[in-house]
């Protein structure tokens, strides 16, 4: 008896192993399935864990073969890559910080927006604006800057060093109303994956040259994910 009923569940073991598909993947992933469809680029399918769920989509350039209960096969390995490899990726940095002048006590909070594009892995421009401040007792001073931002990365790791220039522009507000000129900042800095950190020295030019130093914390959208 122990026989007869070890034998039938070998017996449906075996339907069971012969009854559904099987998708591999080109990274050696492999997918036990019902395939419902295949287009000239996908491969749709459920899975044979649970046939009445979700449809599940998957691109032909990354399956190596779909193998299928009747034994036979199709294989997939000449397709090509659907992959975006865009050399150039939208990129931005929202970024909160502070200036100070190094021969004294004044200090002002900063925030700036840059929004450019990331050419391959290691360029980077953008347009770069935001508001700019120092307090001194009773005085407030700020301005705009409106430049031409500018990174080169050293590396393509999660922890990204980079230099960081900024040329172009300032319209003064507040005790700095009426006055404009010229602007730059010239940094280096660390992007961790999705977050920013930067230090560097900032200046204006006009009627005279104000020279501070900035740091600032930011995150960073779009562009590689590392």
């Amino acid at each position: 008896m122990k026989r007869v009923i070890l034998t039938l569940i070998c017996t449906v073991a075996a339907f069971v192993a012969t009854a559904q598909d099987r998708i591999v993947l080109k990274n050696a992933e492999e997918v036990n399935a019902k395939v419902i469809n295949i287009s000239p680029t996908t491969v749709t399918y459920k899975s044979w864990n649970n046939i009445d769920g979700p449809t599940y989509t998957v691109n032909k350039s990354d399956v190596l073969f779909v193998a299928y209960s009747n034994g036979t096969k199709d294989v997939f390995s000449n397709e090509k890559s659907t992959t975006s490899t865009s050399f150039v990726k939208f990129q931005g940095y929202g970024n909160l910080g502070v200036i100070f002048l190094p021969a004294g006590p004044v200090a002002g909070p900063t925030l700036d927006l840059t929004v450019g594009a990331l050419f391959g892995e290691y360029f980077y421009a953008g347009f770069e604006t935001g508001f700019h401040s120092l307090i001194e007792d009773l005085y407030f001073e700020g301005y705009v800057p409106i430049a031409l931002n500018l990174k080169g990365y050293l590396t393509k790791t999660k922890v990204r060093p980079f230099v960081n220039v900024s040329l172009g522009g300032f319209v003064g507000v507040a005790d700095l109303s009426g006055w404009a000129g010229f602007y730059c900042q010239a940094g280096a800095g660390i992007d961790v994956k999705q977050f920013s950190i930067g230090l560097g020295y900032s200046g204006l030019v006009s009627y005279g040259t104000a020279s501070s130093l900035y740091f600032k914390l930011g995150i960073r959208f779009g562009g590689k994910k590392y």
